[in-house]
C-alpha cells in the first residue's frame, strides 16, 4: 500500500540529495534502516512523529518535504498524539504544535516553540541507551514542557519497564522535577550512557532503582551519575 501522506519517493529524493545513506538517516532518526526503506516506498503510514523524526534526519523542515509533496500538513494524521500521563497535543495547518492544558486566555510562551531535543541511541548488542550528551532528533515540546528549559527525551530501548512503558514509547524527562518515590527517572551516567528505572532511594553512596520486567533492583554508584531526570510523560510509539 502507497503512502496516501507523501508521493512515492519524496523521503527518498531529499535523502539523495543530501548526499546520504538509508542507515545514515535511520540513526539520525533512532530507528532503523528498514522502517526508513518502507516510508521511503510507501509502505509504512507517515504519522506527524514519524515525519518530524524523518525531517530533523534529513536536516530539513517537515513543511519543505510536505511542499516537495503538494500534501498539505493539515491532513497528516496525528497518530501517537495523544500523550499519557495527561500530557497532549495536537497540529496546527502548518505542522506546528498546538499547547493544551494552558490556562484560558494565557499567551503561548514564544519558547514554547522550541523543539525538544531527543537524546541516546539504542546499542544493539546490550540494547542500552548510549551517546547521551548528543540529540539525535528534535520533536516538538509537549503542553507539560512548555516553560522547561531542563527537558529532553529518550526512546525507550526494551521491555525492562513493562508494563508502564514499552519498547519504542517515547519518554519525556523533566531534568528540573524533584524525584519521589515511585516515579519513574533516567539516569545519565558519566560514560555517556543512560539508565532508566523505576526509583526507590538514594543516599550518599548509591541510587537505587526498581526494574519492572523483570522485578529486581537496580543500585547505580551517585559518583558514577551525571544527571537525574523525571520522566513525566510519554507518547505510544506508532
Amino acid at each position: 500500500m502507497h503512502n496516501p501522506m507523501l508521493s512515492p519517493g519524496t523521503i527518498r529524493a531529499i535523502r539523495v540529495q543530501k548526499g546520504m545513506s538509508l542507515q545514515t538517516v535511520a540513526e539520525k532518526a533512532g530507528t532503523t534502516k528498514s522502517q526508513i526503506d518502507k516510508l521511503e516506498k510507501g509502505e509504512r503510514r507517515l504519522t506527524v512523529d514519524w515525519l518530524l523524526r524523518i525531517a530533523g534526519a534529513l536536516g530539513v523542515e517537515a513543511s519543505q518535504m510536505l511542499d516537495c509533496a503538494g500534501t498539505p500538513a493539515s491532513s497528516l494524521p496525528v497518530e501517537g498524539g495523544m500523550l499519557r500521563d495527561n500530557v497532549s497535543m495536537a497540529y496546527d495547518a502548518s505542522g506546528v504544535p498546538r499547547y493544551h492544558n494552558l490556562p484560558v486566555g494565557t499567551a503561548t510562551p514564544t519558547k514554547a516553540l522550541d523543539p525538544l531535543p531527543v537524546y541516546g541511541m539504542v546499542d544493539a548488542l546490550t540494547g542500552t541507551l548510549q551517546h547521551m550528551r548528543e540529540a539525535v532528533s528534535y520533536i516538538p515540546r509537549p503542553s507539560a514542557l512548555v516553560s522547561s528549559r531542563q527537558a529532553f527525551a529518550v526512546y525507550c530501548p526494551d521491555n525492562r519497564l513493562e508494563p508502564r512503558y514499552t519498547p519504542g514509547d517515547l519518554l519525556f524527562v523533566n531534568a528540573a522535577r524533584p524525584v519521589t518515590p515511585g516515579c519513574f527517572v533516567c539516569l545519565i551516567l558519566k560514560n555517556d550512557s543512560a539508565v532508566l528505572g523505576q526509583f526507590v532511594r538514594r543516599d550518599v553512596q548509591y541510587i537505587t532503582l526498581n526494574q519492572l520486567n523483570p522485578q529486581q533492583p537496580i543500585q547505580i554508584e551517585a559518583a558514577e551519575i551525571r544527571q537525574l531526570g523525571r520522566i513525566v510523560g510519554s507518547m505510544e510509539s506508532a
